[in-house]
């Protein structure tokens, strides 16, 4: 359930609901960049705040922000959903590596987790890119009646 039913019930409601509800409410009295920014921030927040601890807090709202950035980058809410997969397995094959808790652990972990991310971040941009790309083109070619 953390690597499948959370991501796709959270994302729904983080991303989906809140995100693009506070995007929606605030887009007429901001410009569009400070919307983004301010539904981005309060969205993380919340999502932050529902892991209900202040380590988890931290992470939790630093990944609110990228899934949020994911999100409002491509529209696609199953980009978001399958990075957020990806991050609760890395955490979840994390807990069960037998590794001595060190702050020079701790922070080999979080470095190694920005470099995962990053590179999914990368695949799932270029995959979205190349689907877009194919669906573009496929409406291109097709006839007219």
């Amino acid at each position: 359930s953390t690597v499948i039913l959370a991501p796709i019930l959270e994302e729904i409601i983080f991303r989906g609901i809140f995100y693009a509800g506070f995007r929606n409410v605030f887009a007429f009295r901001m410009n569009e960049k400070k919307t983004v920014i301010f539904a981005l921030i309060v969205s993380s927040v919340c999502f932050g705040i529902v892991h209900m601890n202040i380590s988890q807090f931290v992470y939790a709202f630093c990944l609110g922000l990228f899934l949020g950035y994911v999100y409002e980058r491509t529209g696609k809410l199953y980009l978001s959903i399958v990075t957020h997969a990806i991050c609760n397995l890395i955490s979840l094959i994390r807990m069960y590596l037998p590794v001595y808790e060190t702050i020079s652990t701790k922070v080999s972990y979080l470095a190694i987790d920005a470099a995962v991310l990053s590179a999914v971040a990368v695949v799932l941009l270029l995959l979205y890119r190349v689907i877009r790309g194919k669906s573009s083109q496929n409406q291109d070619q097709i006839p007219e009646a």
